[in-house]
């Protein structure tokens, strides 16, 4: 076995592939900054909740899952998503994990 082999070996290596779901929502007007709510509830029924300011262009975005703070693995299955405005949701959907 050459060095680099041995050394490769002798390691305790870990490995990740990381996934981001991206959510955004936009004001097409660009009107005045405005705080979005995202609520993520995931496929056993527990909700993720994370807010943002809106920035350039009235866009508010977000990264699922770390924006919410969650790391670590997470259950394969259908995702739910709503981003609410001033108390009205304002954009909706799902996506697989």
């Amino acid at each position: 076995m050459n060095s680099l082999a041995a050394i490769a070996k002798d390691r305790n290596w870990q490995q990740s592939t990381e996934t981001e779901t991206k959510l955004w929502v936009r004001d097409k007007n660009e009107g005045s900054p405005y705080e979005a709510i995202f609520k993520v509830t995931k496929p056993d029924g527990s909700v993720a909740i994370a807010k943002v300011s809106s920035g350039q262009g009235g866009v508010a975005e977000v990264s699922f899952p770390s924006a919410f703070g969650l790391y670590g693995s997470l259950a394969h299955g259908v995702y739910r998503w709503e981003a609410s405005v001033s108390g009205r949701v304002v954009a909706a959907d799902e996506f697989g994990r």
